[in-house]
């Protein structure tokens, strides 16, 4: 080997040393980056015939495990859609309240019951009617209050559709400008790793609302996105997402693209539309999304605040139809209202559609209310009774009574085993609030595997400081070493040139 073989060996030595000590220092710089790729510096040895001529850098590697990054997406998609769906759960059972809550559904039909017991042992007493009338009242706001809290929910989920779709289409326009960018910086042979970085953080927020596949051409620059299904959300050019937000104030607004939306309902919700095709959950298209943020939004909107509307509506349907029973109130005629009643009026049981959105419409007839020109004494004789009774006659009061607990008939959709109005208002508390803690140990459990899957993700691709460290001395002692090469050279030749002289 000669002396200028030699300082070439140690000079491309400084300068791999150089480039990795660069790389080592972007690493450390960014270990708290999220979404950030460790690089690694590739080197390889240059050789002339049969002389070495040193190392030079083939390649700085982005250190990605595609297979941990697939399913860290699928993972927290399944998270996202397990924690929205456990949230609007527990919203529900907080609005129903539990057995310690005096406000719960439950506890506001106890409240009824027990002011008709107290009344039917005095039932000539006014102030035991003006609490019974109090009680009844109590109830039937806990009823609207419960119907609007629903309504709000999905109302809140619809909201949020609209925003994630937004985040979604910006998320796509970013990822086209970044692989253009990328493609560009490929050919001019600048480096593309922070930029790789960017569009890997931009694919994980896509993935959060919709499961997706990511199809990768023939260079790592280049891919295509579909959704799950194999819907095509960016091929060069990023695809639309389109949805309509609209603020729900009637529980009978729905979501009903096969256009056979039941009596009461109208069919003027949004759904999830992909170039004019409809990908929502429900929509009935072969390749309609079923996973992510966005399905549990859709799920919310769509099946969850819907059922526990419909359970309030069959108990509060019922209870009123039991109270305008001529055997529960000899009083009424064939047309009179009963104790509750439909905004006013007797409640139609002839016609389904009036069950719909009936908790936010029942209300006490006025005729039992002095404030409205009506005589609370009819509690005792009547809600329909053409004048004043025995005062000391309990027996309307102890009809009253049976009504609350006697058996009765929920609507088919509530799917209530118990039936009497009082025990159905249980089971529907217990239903929410087993609905709650399943879908919490669900949710909770998916949280686990997501940070095992995470945590695994990152041991592969996140940074260590203390191995960052480590090789940087390393790299600090090879590039002592090659210094001491040229050093050595250096001498070796001015020797010679004295000699030479």
């Amino acid at each position: 080997m000669t002396i200028s073989t030699a300082l070439s060996n140690a000079l491309s030595g400084l300068l791999a040393n150089q480039r990795q000590a660069d790389v080592g220092a972007h690493n450390i710089a960014n270990a708290t980056t999220e979404g950030y790729a460790r690089r690694e510096v590739e080197v390889g040895s240059v050789s002339t015939g049969n002389l070495g001529q040193g190392v030079q850098v083939t390649a700085i590697n982005r250190q990605v495990d595609l297979s941990l990054v697939r399913d860290t997406r699928q993972e927290d998609a399944r998270l996202a859609y397990a924690s929205t769906t456990a949230d609007a759960y527990a919203r529900i059972a907080d609005a129903l309240g539990d057995s310690d809550d005096p406000n719960g559904l439950p506890q506001l039909l106890d409240r009824v019951e027990e002011a008709f017991r107290a009344l039917e042992t005095t039932p000539e007493s006014s102030v035991r009617q003006s609490d019974t009338l109090r009680a009844v009242q109590q109830l039937t706001r806990g009823f609207s209050e419960l119907s609007a809290e629903f309504a709000k929910i999905r109302s809140d989920a619809d909201a949020a559709i609209e925003r994630e779709v937004k985040v979604l289409n910006d998320s796509l326009q970013r990822l086209s400008l970044v692989n253009r960018e990328l493609a560009l910086r490929s050919v001019r042979g600048a480096d593309t790793g922070d930029l790789a970085d960017q569009r890997d953080r931009l694919i994980d927020e896509v993935a959060r609302r919709i499961p997706i596949r990511v199809i990768r051409g023939s260079d790592e620059n280049s891919l295509i996105l579909t959704t799950r299904e194999g819907v095509p959300l960016l091929d060069h050019n990023p695809a639309t997402l389109e949805f309509s937000h609209r603020p729900i104030v009637n529980t009978a607004e729905v979501y009903d693209p096969a256009g056979l939306a039941a009596p009461g309902y109208s069919n003027i919700l949004s759904g999830l539309t992909v170039n004019g095709r409809d990908i929502a959950p429900g929509s009935g298209d072969i390749q309609s999304i079923d996973d992510g943020l966005i399905t549990g939004l859709f799920l919310i909107r769509d099946e969850i605040a819907p059922d526990a509307l419909q359970r309030l509506d069959s108990i509060a349907f019922a209870l009123a139809d039991r109270f305008q029973d001529t055997t529960v109130d000899a009083s009424l005629g064939p047309t009179d209202a009963g104790l509750f009643t439909d905004a006013g009026a007797r409640v139609d049981t002839a016609d389904p559609a009036r069950l719909v959105g009936f908790s936010a419409r029942i209300a006490v007839n006025a005729a039992i209310d002095p404030n409205a020109g009506g005589d609370y004494a009819r509690l005792r004789d009547g809600v329909a009774a053409p004048g004043t009774g025995y005062a000391g006659d309990p027996a309307q009061v102890s009809r009253f009574i049976a009504a609350l607990t006697d058996p009765t008939a929920f609507a088919a959709a509530a799917n209530l085993t118990d039936d009497a109005v009082a025990a159905g208002a249980r089971e529907f508390v217990q239903l929410a609030h087993q609905s709650r803690t399943l879908s919490v140990r669900n949710a909770n459990a998916q949280q686990v595997t997501f940070q095992a899957i995470s945590d695994f993700r990152l041991s592969h691709s996140g940074v260590s400081i203390d191995v960052e460290l480590q090789k940087l001395a390393l790299y600090e002692r090879s590039f002592a070493a090659n210094g001491q090469v040229i050093q050595a050279a250096s001498r070796m030749l001015d020797e010679l040139l004295a000699i030479a002289i």
